[in-house]
């Protein structure tokens, strides 16, 4: 027995962290599990990690393992999927025999087995077996640090610590060198704002840009720091893909100098990986909810039972959960402001975006969030990661003089200001589909956000980095699955609770597609849980009729006949041609074009709460020669009451259904055009806004508007 008892302090303590978890998630890309390797047998992950917190077991263990290295099956698959376990244990051969830390002077241990470089053994050198490292710096680390597997972070770690030789690449530039050096001696706090102004300086990416990137990014992710722009799981992401490209840029594979460039290095990357790892480990998810904390039944109810008793509730005025919101109108509103400030900040950078997930059903039946939601999902192209990286790292650091000397990077900073103080964006990983996204959020939640207790009334928005079509044939890849970009591209306007937002063309074709036609009549229970205690042990009902929720909540009706309003088309065409008028020439479409009137089609939906309509939401196609326009238009009705503004025309009309309803009023919310022929990939040649349009330009397009529907508009109106 090498050690009497335990390993030093400072070694056991990270491995006494580690939880015995396992995986479900694949450790490589081919979906292997690379933390079970039949052909290998034994656990012997779980072997090193007892060996190294109390010693036992380390009898004999270069004689168990160390042959069945050599005698496994030259299958490709099989080498990766053991891949793993074997470097394990070259790692642990290093530390038990080389590192000087460890008590003990390692007699016994192989002999065969080198501590230096340059062996004449080229199967028992660590250095040399550059397969067993490279397909560790290959893994999926969000993975693996979900397994049993992680223990190699902790055996990384321990063999750089114990490196003889120490370096940093020839490559490194002073600016890089005093970076890292700083990095070192900093606290947790000032090493996010010097990584976060580092990297946002664009640096170089040679040796010592990746491996200062790579340290940089892991700093970014640390758990200690109050005010950490990303969790540690997305950190560990992202510095894993610059050690790949340090990997590839040195050519690692070929040339056999693991221990030089990785093991020597001055810069401590690997325990610095180890504790992100750890990290990690602790908290995969951030902005989760409040811990539930409810009445459950001992048994599992027949779910007609438990929808009968739902409806029960109903017929008897209660609203029955989860369907009850758990917030109200300023949690609402403060909702609708995080989607705005999103939706401005897409806006001013020229980021497309798409609403998708369960908000779409929202905008489809509600025209606005779910009633009983208070959460968005956003996609973005996933070519735009580097935009938010850039704003992420601006609202933690200091903006450098390598950022204002770029164009882009300018653009952003100025967004990075608009937002600070008021919301943040952080950056984190979805550990199930191992996919990056963000999360933007209202600066007041950052507590809770981080630390996972936010309430459903803390509104977040989930963006996710999505693959964006660029040609015909590509199709649109939304939680894995592939969508016929017809379906989503060229996007379009959807009206949400008094906002303009971006979303599929055909929402109703997709969902039609996902759910079939129930998605209108069925209304599944949501995904969160709310922290208030249930005041009845009946269990919550997956799904309740829709139609039995209208007395609470307004649901749209389709494809409804709507007031009539003549000329309207004519009238949309003097509206946008009014602000045409004060684009630049090179923007403006020309006045032939004014001249015509639009050919088109119009659709119509309705609001409809309590039997009486809040609102008719048209549709209008205007079709010029080579261009292409849609406006969304909404038209309440009286006898409700009608808004007044500068920019509202009120009409003198007859409503299908009653025709002694004397007025209606009516508001173009946006009005979109693109060039023809109109491709899946095109971005709008022109788009306005209601929100975004300067009041002076509204008022004298209104009354273009106005003109162009006389006499349907009152004198005065």
């Amino acid at each position: 027995m090498r050690w009497a008892g335990l390993l030093p302090a400072a070694l056991a303590a990270p491995l006494r962290t580690w939880q015995d978890a396992e995986t479900d998630l694949p450790l490589m890309t081919k979906g292997l599990r690379m933390d079970l390797c039949e052909a290998f047998g034994g656990d012997v992950l779980g072997i090193i990690k007892e060996i190294l917190l109390t010693g036992a077991g380390l009898e004999g263990f270069a004689e168990t393992w160390l042959p069945r290295i050599s005698e496994l099956p030259g299958d490709s698959e099989v080498e990766e999927a053991c891949a793993l376990p074997c470097a394990a244990v070259y790692l642990f051969m290093h530390v038990a025999k080389c590192d000087p830390r460890v008590p003990g002077d390692g007699s016994g241990l192989a002999a065969s087995f080198h501590c230096s470089e340059g062996s004449s053994d080229p199967v028992l050198t660590l250095v040399d077996q550059t397969w067993l490292l490279y397909s560790v710096i290959f893994l999926d680390w969000t993975a693996l640090t979900a397994s049993r597997g992680r223990i190699v972070f902790n055996l990384l770690a321990m063999v750089q610590e114990s490196w003889q030789f120490k370096e940093l690449p020839d490559d490194c530039s002073e600016m890089q060198k005093s970076f890292l050096e700083a990095l070192q001696h900093s606290t947790a706090d000032s090493a996010i704002t010097a990584a976060a102004e580092y990297l946002a300086g664009n640096p170089e990416e040679g040796s010592c840009g990746l491996l200062a990137s790579a340290v940089a990014w892991m700093a970014l992710g640390e758990e200690s720091a109050p005010a950490q722009p990303m969790n540690s799981c997305a950190s560990l992401m992202f510095a894993q893909e610059k050690l790949k490209a340090l990997w590839i840029l040195n050519e690692l594979s070929e040339a056999q100098r693991v221990g030089s460039i990785l093991f020597g290095l001055a810069v401590p990357v690997f325990p610095a990986l180890e504790r992100t790892s750890m990290a990690c480990s602790a908290r995969m998810t951030v902005g989760g909810f409040k811990t539930e904390d409810w009445q459950t039944t001992e048994a599992e109810a027949e779910e007609e039972e438990v929808e009968r008793a739902a409806l029960q509730e109903i017929e008897q005025g209660q609203l029955p959960l989860p369907f009850a919101p758990d917030f109200d109108a300023a949690d609402r509103a403060r909702h609708l402001q995080v989607l705005a400030a999103f939706h401005d900040l897409c806006r001013e950078l020229g980021i497309p975006y798409l609403i998708i997930r369960g908000p779409i059903l929202g905008l489809a039946r509600h025209h606005g969030t779910l009633p009983w939601e208070n959460d968005g999902d956003v996609c973005v192209p996933k070519s735009h990661e580097e935009d938010f990286l850039t704003l992420l790292l601006l609202l933690h650091g200091n903006t450098p003089q390598a950022c204002l000397a770029r164009e882009r990077c300018r653009a952003v900073a100025a967004a990075a200001e608009q937002l600070r103080g008021s919301f943040q964006l952080y950056f984190t990983v979805d550990a199930k589909r191992a996919q990056k996204k963000l999360l933007f959020f209202d600066t007041e939640d950052t507590a809770t956000v981080l630390s996972n207790t936010r309430e459903v009334s803390d509104p977040i928005m989930d963006v996710y980095l999505c693959n964006w079509p660029e040609a015909d044939k590509e199709d649109f890849i939304m939680d894995g699955e592939e969508v016929p970009a017809a379906l989503v591209f060229p996007l379009r306007r959807w009206f949400l609770d008094g906002l303009s937002v971006w979303s599929m063309r055909n929402i109703h074709g997709l969902l039609d597609t996902r759910y079939g036609r129930t998605w209108q009549s069925n209304c599944r229970s949501p995904n969160w849980r709310s922290a208030q205690k249930r005041t009845s042990s009946r269990p919550w009902p997956k799904k309740l009729p829709c139609s039995a929720l209208d007395v609470f909540f307004p649901r749209v009706e389709l494809e409804v006949e709507a007031p009539q309003v003549p000329q309207l088309r004519a009238g949309l065409a003097a509206w946008a041609c009014d602000l045409w008028s004060s684009l630049d020439e090179e923007s403006r479409p020309t006045a032939e074009l004014c001249a015509l009137e639009p050919e088109g089609s119009q659709e119509a939906e309705a609001l409809v709460s309590a039997g009486r309509v809040n609102h008719y939401l048209l549709g209008l196609e205007l079709i010029w020669p080579d261009l292409y326009c849609e406006a969304m238009v909404l038209l309440w009705p009286a006898p409700q009451p009608v808004r007044h503004s500068d920019t509202t025309v009120i009409l003198s009309l007859s409503s299908p259904g009653n025709p002694a309803v004397p007025e209606a009023a009516l508001e173009v919310e946006s009005f979109t055009c693109f060039r023809l022929p109109v491709r899946a990939w095109d971005t709008p040649l022109w788009d306005v806004e209601k929100r975004h349009l300067a009041p002076r330009a509204a008022r004298r397009a209104a009354a273009a508007l106005r003109r162009a529907l006389a006499p349907t508009a009152p004198r005065g109106s």
